[in-house]
């Protein structure tokens, strides 16, 4: 049985069904639920030693100590594609009107988003998708790349990676972002004009993190 540590976010809607696919697919698994940025894991992972790391959606970042820990892969699931690193990779592809969007499976190194592409997939953005649409969509592509990544190395082992790296239709371009950059996008000036207002309400509105406009000190949520 192979032995696999596993981040995941604890909010995220599909962390009970990643951990329940790594466990039927003959993983012994350790789960590592992250909460929030900064936080730290290495009590519950310093005396770990196995074949495999997996992290998807989580916020730690895994540093080289904790690497060098693993024997055959480790693999991040990116909710973004080649072309959006770091965070916030929805709100901008929003912002910019991108016509696509992506998930990616990828090498973990000690640079956010930096390792070998093992496989990157892209699909549509609609004009009628808003942040909400693009998350919940995103989230289930990720999922799919997540089952078809972690399953083909149940049944192949480390030669099914092997085949699939390097990726010769993908790389990574372009900076990564950060979330802070997410923060200041939230943040409407109230001398825009109307467009640029539509575009980062759809950019960034969820109903739990809504965009704000800040006006003599105090803070104005958008309610919509």
């Amino acid at each position: 049985m192979k032995k696999a540590l596993f981040f995941v976010r604890k909010d995220c809607n599909y962390a009970s069904k990643t951990i329940e696919f790594l466990k039927t697919n003959g993983f012994s698994v350790r789960v590592i639920l992250s909460e929030y940025r900064s936080q730290d894991h290495q009590k519950m992972w310093e005396k770990w030693h196995g074949e495999y790391l997996f992290s998807f959606r989580s916020f730690y970042i895994i540093p080289r100590k904790l690497l060098d820990r693993v024997k055959v892969a480790a693999i991040n699931f990116h909710p973004g594609p080649n072309n959006y690193r770091g965070s916030g990779g929805l709100n901008f592809a929003l912002l910019n009107n991108e016509k696509q969007f992506g998930v990616t499976a990828h090498l973990i190194n000690e640079n956010i988003d930096d390792g070998e592409i093992i496989e990157c997939r892209k699909f549509n953005i609609y004009k009628s998708d808003c942040l909400d649409s693009l998350m919940k969509k995103t989230h289930k592509k990720l999922f799919d790349l997540f089952c078809d990544i972690t399953g083909s190395i149940k049944e192949k082992g480390a030669n099914y990676l092997k085949k699939k790296i390097p990726n010769k239709k993908y790389s990574w371009v372009g900076p990564i972002r950060k979330f802070k950059e997410v923060e200041k996008l939230k943040k409407i000036n109230i001398n825009i004009s109307r467009s640029e207002f539509m575009k980062i309400v759809r950019a960034t509105y969820t109903k739990k993190y809504p965009p704000k406009i800040v006006f003599y000190g105090k803070e104005f949520y958008l309610k919509q």
